[in-house]
């Protein structure tokens, strides 16, 4: 095959495009745009942080760049699974596939207080949502939807299978 055709035929596919960390994104529409993982904002650019290849949703409202990392980083907002590794009296430790493993406080359920509250066994899988993030600290889970206050399908999972795949494949 001649390799000016296979060039071709890739890019009219799609216009992909390899970025390095450091390297200044230009985007035609900046108003309204969110940035995903591998992308932040200074104050007159935007900015990789992560090698990968950038991609952006059909309708170029939503960035992001696709790398094969190993470990996940949490990010405000996402929605995450959790494994409890440790009962506290006021939280539960959860592994969530991070570098550090999340808290989840007792309260953070629908209608939970002191008094009611639910009982999470070690080894329980939860579905969460990520309520804060920092590099420098652990996150913080919550199983309420923040807009209605509702549970929402958040809260413990029972029955089924867990099977741990690439973060590239669970953001697909």
């Amino acid at each position: 095959m001649n390799s000016k055709t296979d060039r071709m035929v890739i890019d009219q596919e799609s216009d992909l495009k390899v970025v390095l960390p450091g390297d200044p994104i230009d985007l035609e529409k900046k108003e309204s745009l969110k940035l995903g993982p591998g992308l932040t904002q200074t104050q007159d650019s935007i900015i990789c942080i992560k090698a990968g290849i950038l991609n952006h949703s059909k309708d170029g409202k939503k960035v992001w760049v696709d790398s094969n990392q190993k470990r996940y980083i949490p990010v405000g907002g996402e929605s995450v699974l959790g494994i409890v590794t440790y009962k506290g009296g006021e939280f539960y430790r959860l592994d969530i596939g991070s570098a550090h493993q999340a808290t989840l406080s007792n309260t953070a359920f629908e209608n939970a207080t002191k008094k009611n509250r639910p009982i999470l066994n070690i080894g329980s899988l939860v579905y969460a949502r990520v309520s804060s993030a920092n590099k420098d600290m652990e996150p913080e889970l919550e199983c309420i939807n923040p807009s209605t206050n509702k549970a929402d399908g958040f809260g413990e999972l029972e029955g089924g299978y867990v099977i741990k795949c690439s973060l590239r494949y669970c953001r697909k």
